[in-house]
């Protein structure tokens, strides 16, 4: 069997500059190393160049990077993506198009990019599984049509994501297919000494309590609402905010609305850290010495890396009551609030309650961590994956 990944065009796979779909390809990818009996697997992303394509392989992946053309958008090309959804990644679908008319392959997986079917399809006889990680409901309705006919399945990260779909596209094949991550990579950091070097790289007193975001520093995921509940907390003593991430993946950009939450907190910074963008070993490194991760999404979020990753570094997480969110997070591993006024208030609340119960705090993140190991594994998603595409 020969499968073909097709990533959004936006980000590297390997997932050098993060992105949870590049992420989840390369976990994806990973299993399949491990698995003798995986197929050849071929996988098209772009890369950081401007003048190269680059191809490699790593065991039976293989992976083609095609030189990186992300710019701002003209006025012309903002004119023709009204009408045309794929007009910004012409260059490419031409690109992956090209290896799916010469190569066969059994199955085509396109990742969360409904514009890439029927380009895919003319290329292509194989069957195409359509991988939707977000509403997409632009492109949804655009091609409503085109989807039910053209793919053998679409899979959706969430059950609230297939409900949306269902309701769009009733004729669709849809399943879903919940995220899942390595969960040996994140953990409790016990041992003292390692434990105090980490708090100290990051300036944070070894008895601090430890509140950990981690995320695009946007408005969708509810950082200022977070960073006024802590503002609220300024009687509660020794009490940190670790805050990792930055506006755009793999940067340290800032904007309009970074500088916004940092206004916000200025009498206050000296117990915020604002790490910018860290990478995955360093982020599962500050997760594992904090004691609570707080995730407060204010959109409907499909089912957010974010908050397994803090689970399965046994924090509990104190988050909301939005889009694939419950399908994670159970009251016995955190606390699942409401999106109105009364948020950061709300927040600020279960943050002192879990810093005045330690044993709460921790029978709620050994719950979280055990929850991602029985249903969110690297495992489960790559085996279930595969049994989807063969059926």
């Amino acid at each position: 069997m020969r499968i073909a990944i097709i990533s959004p065009g936006r980000l590297p796979v390997p997932a050098v500059k993060g992105g949870a779909v590049e992420s989840l390809i390369d976990t994806f990818a990973a299993m399949a190393q491990a698995d003798s009996n995986a197929p050849q697997v071929d996988i098209f992303s772009v890369n950081d160049s401007i003048d190269a394509v680059r191809e490699f392989s790593d065991n039976h992946i293989r992976y083609y990077q095609m030189p990186c053309t992300d710019r701002p958008e003209s006025f012309g090309l903002r004119i023709r993506r009204r009408f045309r959804p794929e007009a910004p990644y012409q260059e490419f679908i031409r690109f992956f198009c090209g290896y799916l008319k010469r190569e066969e392959y059994d199955a085509v997986i396109i990742e969360n990019r409904p514009v890439f079917v029927a380009a895919a399809a003319r290329a292509t006889r194989a069957g195409i599984h359509l991988h939707l990680h977000n509403e997409n409901l632009f492109a949804l309705r655009h091609y409503g049509n085109l989807l039910p006919k053209r793919c053998q399945s679409i899979i959706t990260v969430s059950r609230y994501i297939k409900d949306v779909v269902d309701r769009a596209l009733p004729a669709a094949h849809t399943v879903v297919l919940h995220n899942g991550i390595p969960a040996k990579s994140f953990a409790r950091i016990t041992e003292p000494v390692k434990k105090e070097e980490i708090r100290k790289k990051y300036g944070i007193d070894r008895d601090a309590f430890v509140i950990c975001y981690t995320g695009r520093l946007c408005r969708e995921k509810g950082v200022l609402e977070l960073v006024r509940a802590f503002s609220l907390l300024n009687e509660e003593k020794n009490m940190v905010l670790v805050i990792i991430g930055s506006a755009w993946f793999g940067t340290d950009v800032s904007d309009p609305y970074v500088e916004k939450v940092k206004a916000e907190v200025r009498h206050c910074r000296n117990r915020i850290v604002f790490t910018g963008y860290l990478d995955h070993a360093a982020v599962a490194e500050i997760e594992g010495i904090a004691d609570v991760a707080v995730l407060p999404s204010i959109w409907d979020d499909p089912l957010p890396l974010a908050v397994l990753e803090a689970m399965a570094s046994g924090l509990p997480v104190i988050t909301t009551h939005a889009g694939g969110i419950p399908e994670m997070c159970t009251p016995d591993t955190g606390f699942l609030l409401e999106r109105d006024e009364r948020l950061s208030d709300n927040i600020a609340g279960r943050l002192v309650t879990l810093k005045n119960d330690p044993l709460l705090c921790a029978e709620m993140g050994q719950k979280a961590r055990k929850r991602v190991e029985d249903y969110f594994s690297a495992g489960q998603y790559y085996r279930q994956f595969m049994q989807i595409i063969k059926q």
